[in-house]
């Protein structure tokens, strides 16, 4: 968004690719916290309203802002500079989708609304499938057909979309089960290494090793970008979680820091606000240039695109960048602390109470040690 010295660094350009992180980490941590339970009668229920829980209220939030903003154009059509509820990406039809989190399975014609929250829907979707696999299939089986998403997803990707790990709307469905399979085979992998007990090697091996794969992780996503290079993004990020996960480096031991985890905690609703908050900006950047004749935008041609960024020059736009960024923390920690926290405890609440009154309600059929 901004004309700054970054902003054509092929890393930053190609950042996408880190929703494969997410997705592969959502994999290994709900593998991790809620397949035994499943299999134990959690129940897909219960299991998706907590999830529901935890997406939602802020899609829904962030959602209604930018409908009030459509509401703004259209009651004021000389401070946005455009034509309200119009196009596929701001109509009725696309607002509906957005509610019903169908936004990014392959129903719409394009990214709507606010861009990222396709990763919400095709997550959400993913969940439940994987609940239900959870219930229905053996563990043997089930992880042979999570192994086998894992192969075929990112395969199908590269035959059906021209943007191959980009695609978004279109196939992010096949992008989100993809990389969620492969984390909760990471954490098969995880789990079998764990049993097995093995020596750890010393700590600054481990350290060495982190810091190596960081930057073939770098290397990896300057490098792949749209390219055919870029199906291997959920291999990528599993191995990264896999050795992440034991914690036995100086890296590792930094993601225990009070900063990065205060990152990790407001990550979500960083990732939900970023873009309104974008909108914002150059609304009032336009409404600015517009009353004073002074310019603020630089024309930049980004691949095939010519998109116009904040700032005349790179140090305006350095500091526009850190402004942008320094907004986007304040606010997602309001949006945390105001609307995720609350409802995550609210639906936690929900459900363990109806998960007490059932266990209350339930004759107790266990038989006698002896017996048993």
């Amino acid at each position: 968004m901004a004309y700054s010295h970054i902003h054509a660094l092929p890393f930053l350009r190609n950042a996408f690719l880190f929703v494969d992180f997410f997705f592969a980490l959502s994999g290994f941590v709900i593998a991790a916290n809620y397949r035994a339970k499943l299999r134990q009668g959690f129940g897909v229920g219960r299991f998706m309203f907590l999830r529901w829980g935890r997406l939602y209220p802020l899609h829904f939030a962030t959602l209604m802002f930018l409908v009030g903003m459509e509401c703004l154009a259209l009651a004021m059509p000389e401070v946005s500079g455009r034509s309200a509820f119009t196009g596929s990406d701001r109509n009725v039809g696309s607002l509906v989708s957005n509610l019903l989190l169908l936004q990014g399975i392959g129903l719409d014609s394009s990214l709507s609304w606010n861009f990222p929250s396709w990763t919400i829907s095709a997550e959400f979707w993913t969940y439940f499938l994987f609940a239900l696999a959870a219930v229905a299939l053996p563990v043997g089986w089930l992880r042979v057909v999570l192994l086998a998403v894992a192969l075929t997803a990112p395969l199908l990707l590269g035959v059906l979309s021209s943007q191959n790990m980009a695609a978004t709307y279109d196939y992010g469905i096949l992008r989100a089960l993809g990389g969620f399979a492969a984390g909760a085979i990471c954490f098969d992998v995880y789990t079998v290494l764990r049993r097995l007990d093995l020596p750890h090697p010393a700590p600054w091996l481990f350290s060495a090793a982190e810091g190596v794969l960081i930057l073939g992780v770098v290397l990896f996503v300057s490098a792949a970008g749209q390219t055919s290079l870029s199906l291997f993004a959920p291999l990528v990020f599993s191995l990264t979680i896999l050795l992440f996960s034991v914690e036995g480096g100086l890296f590792s031991r930094l993601l225990r820091s009070g900063p990065a985890i205060l990152l990790g905690t407001l990550s979500y609703s960083i990732y939900m606000v970023h873009v309104p908050l974008q909108m914002v900006t150059k609304m009032l950047a336009r409404a600015f240039e517009r009353e004073t004749g002074v310019p603020v935008f630089t024309p930049v041609i980004l691949g095939e695109d010519r998109v116009m960024m904040l700032g005349r020059t790179l140090w305006q736009g350095d500091v526009a960048l850190v402004a942008i960024l320094a907004a986007t923390l304040i606010v997602s920690a309001l949006t945390y602390f105001w609307i995720e926290a609350p409802c995550r405890r609210f639906t936690r609440r929900l459900v363990d109470r109806r998960s007490n009154a059932k266990s209350r309600a339930e004759p107790n059929l266990a038989l006698p040690e002896r017996a048993a």
